[in-house]
């Protein structure tokens, strides 16, 4: 099964050594010139997160307020990682294979009860729902930013979590409730229990919407839509086979993933649609699965050549 999107052969990935990179760690570089206003101070960060698109994002939007960003895929290798280096803070996702975000967290912490350290760790979550709050702060998250991520909420929880590091002052629960509402009141994401409305209706590709989210940047939409059609023909396989299996955690799963992909591509029609087959997974609803999957593998058929589109030359 595709647990995460992987980069295309044939891409070069700004700032790599080889766009044949698949989804995983590489390493902070300078960050490039932006029209952005730099943050008052460069923080080192960590990214762990499995999703090649999601990795690009976080890491593009914050090169452009200057700060200088490692990348890593999955639990295990973040604890690894911060054995490594000193970090000014961790935006962790919470679903990652070989160990979820929750668990790293938990390490994190232990060890610090040792050594006495604070390193702020902030969520990345694709659906903020009942209860996660609580499951956050028990692991010992300070906070969660909801997938797609929104530049102006990313900057500023970011920097204020690295504020309160540098000045040695962890927060306290009633600052996450803080970090908390001001992401869930921006309009980022729809929880999977909310999600009720057909997918039919949304809009197949906001081109003006994708650039926003990316501040602008064509090349890195450009090498998000050929992340997402690299990985497009085998995500919908899995689907097909978890749904002809009547298997729902690997419908669930699969549809995440394919989720993970479109949530910062604009592409409201077919992450409403996968978010759709997720949730049935989840609700184990084999009577619906097959009408879901259809409406998804549609969807990405009307998705596809809008994506196939911005890879085409631009005329002189």
């Amino acid at each position: 099964m595709i647990e995460n999107c992987v980069y295309p052969q044939t891409v070069t990935v700004p700032g790599n050594q080889s766009g044949a990179q698949q989804a995983g760690s590489y390493e902070a570089r300078r960050p490039e010139p932006s029209k952005i206003a730099p943050a008052p101070e460069s923080l080192h960060i960590l990214v762990a997160e499995d999703n090649a698109v999601n990795q690009q994002i976080a890491r593009r939007l914050l090169e452009k307020r200057g700060h200088t960003v490692v990348v890593v895929a999955d639990g295990r290798a973040t604890l690894e990682r911060l054995q490594q280096e000193q970090f000014d803070l961790v935006l962790m996702d919470v679903q990652m294979p070989i160990m979820d975000g929750v668990e790293a967290t938990a390490a994190i912490r232990a060890r610090e009860q040792q050594t006495g350290d604070w390193l702020p760790v902030v969520a990345m979550t694709a659906h903020a729902m009942k209860g996660d709050r609580e499951k956050y702060l028990a692991a010992g998250m300070d906070g969660y930013i909801s997938k797609p991520v929104q530049k102006e909420t990313l900057w500023e929880v970011v920097e204020d979590f690295g504020r309160k590091k540098r000045s040695a002052k962890p927060p306290t629960p009633p600052e996450m409730d803080k970090a908390t509402r001001s992401d869930e009141h921006s309009g980022q994401a729809v929880a999977i229990g909310q999600v009720d409305a057909s997918p039919s209706g949304y809009a197949v590709f906001d081109r003006n919407a994708a650039l926003d989210r990316v501040e602008g940047d064509s090349d890195l939409l450009r090498e998000m839509a050929a992340v997402f059609l690299e990985n497009c023909d085998a995500m919908l396989d899995d689907v097909r086979r978890a749904a002809a299996s009547h298997d729902a955690r690997a419908l669930e799963r699969a549809a995440h993933a394919m989720k993970g992909c479109l949530a910062n591509l604009a592409a409201d029609e077919a992450w409403h649609a996968s978010a759709h087959v997720e949730s049935f997974g989840r609700e184990k609803n084999l009577d619906r699965m097959p009408e879901a999957c259809s409406q998804l593998e549609q969807a990405i058929g009307r998705l596809r050549p809008e994506m196939e589109s911005l890879l085409e030359p631009v005329a002189c």
